[in-house]
């Protein structure tokens, strides 16, 4: 089992995995949900079901479709009420590869180094939901089954 934890506050998502009955932070990279102003507002707080990963025709032209909205990597989708599509990619960056981009219509963005290792664990590992808070803390040491 894979999931994300994101945390508003710190503008930053974790990869969490289900190891032998512990849980293994994979990683914690910079992210964010800043939205557009035209948007439904930033995602709510929460914990939501994985629903799906949506390829874009972009997909596979990275560093290229790097400015592209969902970067080149595609979008996973999550179970939102009321907030369909909603989901993390990465996208809109110029610069490297931890460089986050603008702002999306709701959804989080991570850098493309984070939804790298973020698509590599679910291809092995299906992510099975996101938890969403302002109030998290990202370490080893916080997280307990």
């Amino acid at each position: 089992m894979s999931a994300l934890i994101f945390d508003r506050t710190l503008h930053r998502i974790g990869l969490v995995r289900k190891l032998h009955r512990e849980l293994e932070l994979t990683g914690v990279w910079a992210a964010h949900n800043n939205v557009d102003s035209t948007s439904n507002g930033t995602w709510p707080q929460g914990m939501y079901k994985w629903s799906h990963y949506k390829p874009h025709p972009e997909e596979g032209l990275f560093p290229a479709a790097a400015h592209d909205r969902y970067g080149g990597m595609g979008i996973h989708v999550f179970t939102v009420p009321g907030r369909p599509g909603i989901g993390v990619h990465c996208g809109r960056t110029f610069g490297g590869d931890d460089t986050l981009g603008g702002v999306t219509m709701g959804c989080i963005r991570v850098t493309p180094h984070a939804m790298r290792i973020i698509n590599a664990c679910h291809a092995e590992d299906r992510l099975k939901g996101i938890w969403v808070s302002n109030d998290l803390v990202l370490t080893q040491d916080s997280l307990s089954v």
